[in-house]
């Protein structure tokens, strides 16, 4: 799996709702175009920043959306809001720790003591 994170430049105040807007429009257009594509969450910093975390099957699947018509309309639109775009970096995911259990809510399961 690969992980791109995009830290954005700062988004002016009276712009800020349009570029919300813009990321939920952007990802579902992803969504619907970018096989491979598994999760892009924006992130928004105590400072104000924004960032956001993709997640993608492998390099190709980032290659393929990059070079998508999706990818030109919403760069396009971006920059129509920001006078700069993102700053990305990839990062190929070398391990990962199991968070979800598939029962008891989440929880591990209670083990019966010996009687």
């Amino acid at each position: 799996m690969l992980v791109v994170i995009a830290r954005f430049p700062a988004v002016p105040a009276d712009k800020d709702e349009e570029f919300r807007d813009w990321f939920t429009w952007s990802t579902a257009l992803l969504r619907d175009t970018v096989t491979g594509l598994r999760e892009r969450r924006l992130l928004r910093g105590d400072d104000g920043s924004y960032a956001a975390v993709v997640e993608l099957e492998d390099s190709s699947t980032l290659t393929a959306m990059h070079s998508s018509e999706a990818a030109a309309q919403i760069h396009e639109r971006l920059a129509e809001i920001l006078d700069e775009g993102p700053r990305a970096t990839r990062y190929e995911v070398v391990a990962q720790l199991a968070t979800q259990h598939t029962c008891c809510g989440g929880h591990r399961p209670a083990v019966a003591a010996d009687a």
